[in-house]
């Protein structure tokens, strides 16, 4: 995972969403799941504040993740 586990240890509390497509060439469908579970710990007293999307396709923003990321700055910008 590298140093995904510092930068959320750097990031905690503060609200965190990564967006990311199954087939980026990026990281690995593998390394999202890690950085999941890792963020799921990290933020285990801030759980609203952490979430990992993979949607469906290669490196786009999808309407879906589109709209995901507009609920979540509502939420947590407002």
């Amino acid at each position: 995972m590298g140093d995904h586990a510092d930068l959320l240890n750097a990031i905690v509390p503060r609200p965190l969403l990564v967006i990311v497509a199954e087939k980026d060439v990026g990281m690995s469908v593998e390394a999202l799941r890690e950085m999941d579970a890792r963020g799921k710990e990290v933020y285990a007293k801030h759980q609203d504040a952490f979430k990992v999307h993979v949607g469906a396709g290669g490196h786009n923003l999808t309407p879906q993740g589109l709209d995901l990321m507009a609920e979540w700055f509502q939420k947590h910008l407002d």
